[in-house]
């Protein structure tokens, strides 16, 4: 996205606001990804291309559990009780 500040108005002695704001949106594809099955072509979807922080952190939880679940299965197969 880019923005361009227009129309400045001055509050105080070399002081500037601008009252206006005009904002170039880029298209979509650049976040989304468009996927459609040409065997299929009615069937298309989305993948977005970003990651936020909120699947960062279930993606790092689901690893150390993972790691953890699999060091333990390794440890009790090996030694035996």
């Amino acid at each position: 996205m880019k923005c361009y500040f227009s129309e400045p108005v001055e509050v105080a002695s070399g002081d500037f606001e601008f009252s206006e704001i005009d904002c170039e949106v880029s298209t979509p594809d650049a976040i989304f990804e468009l996927v459609t099955n040409e065997s299929y072509p009615g069937r298309e979807f989305y993948v977005q291309k970003t990651l936020t922080y909120g699947e960062a952190i279930v993606i790092w939880f689901l690893t150390i559990f993972a790691i953890f679940l699999i060091a333990k299965t390794i440890f009790n197969f090996l030694w035996k009780k």
